[in-house]
């Protein structure tokens, strides 16, 4: 696709870039079709404020995630909602857009592009999380109660606001098209693996059964429950291995300690994302025994394509997100917080490579309907479509 002198994207998102991966992505699409992109974001300690990125710049906010309780979240929003709202009425008059692709959470960010709305420029809204699950899960909110409802009403009418709407999971698509009204159909967009920014990793043959988790270590994660199911198998072939860090990392550490699991459970802490391919090239299984409720059950979780395109059996959580996309002979599903579902599932894979082969066929089967090549042609249809209509 030839660039149009008057072809121009603005992305607003209330997160780290490039960091964010799924936000990266989209820009790369932009640029393969030779279309500038322009990005509002937020910035760490030590991050330039502005800087060249492809055909366009980073605009950032310098404000760190402290993310220490509710009115932490409010005071995030609001001054970054304030700083985008400024940034893009500044922007808009230097450019030509034709579209603003603003980012969620928060979903009322979308409101920082009404005067670009007025001016023509399209909007879309792209639906990282579902808010008021979130909100609920994250600080214990009740469903039938007031905030959950303001919630919704927020997310009803930032959804109706927008020209074009886009999701990340069948099942928040089926949620959220249920209590809006979107002016065009929701859209859906997996984040599934970019194969062009992932390298696949090489099996090396070894000794023992290596089971990986990779992530952020929260406490939704969990990840205890991998080494609990461990203590309860007397078979010291069998190891958990740990890439990533977050809140629940020292807690790990501490039960690790307490169960006798030092020669079994290994955390790498932190590591680079470079590096992991070359790690799990002894992984034998990975898993995601995450917690089921209101917001995990729509979610999908990044890992479990990771695994898939690795050719990793998984151990996964059975949530009606993944049962969208995986049969029960793709993914080895467990019950959410069991410990003896975790335990026997551990054991089936060990005794059984046929059993692990076969999942890993079936998975890269059902995967194909959802593999970042289908979810990218999805995003260069809207932006054709955008700018044919323009």
């Amino acid at each position: 696709m030839t660039k149009d002198n008057n072809t121009r994207i603005l992305m607003v998102v209330h997160s780290y870039f490039p960091k964010d991966i799924r936000v990266i992505r989209y820009v790369g699409i932009l640029n393969e079709m030779n279309i500038p992109v322009d990005v509002i974001c937020i910035g760490e300690e030590g991050d330039k404020t502005q800087q060249p990125f492809f055909q366009g710049e980073i605009i950032r906010k310098i404000l760190p995630k402290k993310r220490s309780g509710k009115l932490r979240y409010i005071y995030e929003y609001l001054v970054f909602w304030l700083f985008a709202k400024k940034k893009i009425n500044l922007l808009i008059s230097k450019y030509h857009y034709t579209a603003i692709h603003v980012h969620t959470l928060p979903d009322f960010l979308v409101f920082t592009a009404r005067r670009a709305r007025k001016k023509g420029i399209t909007i879309i809204l792209d639906l990282h999380e579902v808010l008021p699950e979130f909100y609920s899960v994250k600080f214990n909110v009740k469903v039938n109660g007031f905030i959950f409802k303001l919630l919704k009403f927020i997310e009803r009418k930032s959804v109706n606001y927008a020209d074009f709407a886009i999701t990340v999971t069948s099942s928040l698509q089926k949620l959220i098209g249920s209590r809006t009204q979107p002016k065009n159909d929701l859209i859906l967009i997996m984040n599934t693996v970019d194969k062009e920014l992932h390298r696949k990793r090489e099996f090396m043959p070894h000794e023992g059964f290596n089971l990986f988790y990779t992530g952020t270590v929260l406490e939704i994660s969990n990840l205890d429950l991998i080494i609990k199911a461990l203590a309860n198998i007397d078979n010291p072939n069998i190891a958990f291995h740990i890439v990533g860090t977050g809140p629940q990392l020292q807690k790990l550490k501490a039960l690790t300690r307490e169960l006798n699991l030092e020669n079994r459970v290994f955390l790498y802490g932190q590591v680079q994302h470079s590096v992991v391919p070359d790690l799990l090239s002894i992984c034998d299984a990975g898993v995601i025994p995450q917690k089921r409720n209101i917001f995990t059950d729509m979610s999908f979780a990044n890992k479990l394509a990771e695994f898939v395109f690795h050719e990793i059996p998984v151990i996964a959580t059975e949530l009606t997100s993944t049962k969208d996309y995986f049969r029960d002979i793709s993914v080895c599903f467990t019950e959410s917080g069991s410990i003896e579902s975790m335990q026997a599932a551990i054991e089936k894979l060990y005794s059984s490579p046929e059993t692990c082969k076969k999942l890993c066929i079936n998975a890269l089967e059902d995967y194909q309907a959802i593999e970042w090549e289908v979810m990218k042609d999805r995003y260069k249809e809207l932006i054709k479509k955008i700018i044919q209509n323009k």
